[in-house]
């Protein structure tokens, strides 16, 4: 990393860090500047309590920073939108963010779309609506297997009279 870069990523995170009226934070689709950033921005934003929308869909998160994630959402009690689609979190990283959103009281709005969850991250997202009841929106459009497309989502609806909105297409 060029050192020109690296001085604008530290500055740019350190800005985040400090920032005390930034809401939203949309690094959608920033591959490039996410594989660069990622460390740094993740601890911004666990610093920036005022964070209401991030919006992370097309940047492929690790292990390391899904458990960076997690810890923004059970951090943040301001954070009211989570768009993660695209990012390749597969079933171990949904079922790291199933389990910070049980307990979540202020996210609303969540998109898990495209991201290779199968029967294990379905069984832990279906878990987490169960008792969440602060998401009125879901949305997990997904090219899945047939077993996964064969899961039965009628006991979410029964237990969970908050959602508004769900998207579970599965092609």
């Amino acid at each position: 990393v060029d050192s020109s870069f690296h001085k604008e990523a530290t500055e740019f995170a350190n800005a985040l860090r400090w920032n005390t009226t930034l809401e939203s934070l949309d690094l959608n689709n920033q591959r490039n500047l996410w594989l660069r950033l990622k460390d740094q921005v993740f601890y911004s934003v666990l610093l920036n309590q005022k964070l209401r929308v991030l919006g992370l869909s097309y940047v492929l998160l690790n292990e390391s920073h899904l458990s960076l994630l997690v810890d923004v959402i059970r951090s943040n009690h301001k954070l009211e939108v989570l768009s993660l689609s695209y990012t390749q979190m597969g079933d171990s990283g949904s079922q790291k963010i199933a389990d910070a959103l049980k307990l979540n009281s202020t996210i609303y709005q969540v998109n898990l779309s495209y991201n290779q969850i199968l029967t294990e991250g379905l069984r832990a997202l279906a878990d987490m609506l169960r008792v969440n009841r602060s998401i009125v929106y879901f949305d997990l459009q997904e090219h899945g297997s047939l077993e996964t497309r064969n899961m039965d989502f009628s006991e979410i609806l029964k237990a969970n009279r908050v959602l508004k909105g769900m998207n579970f297409c599965f092609s």
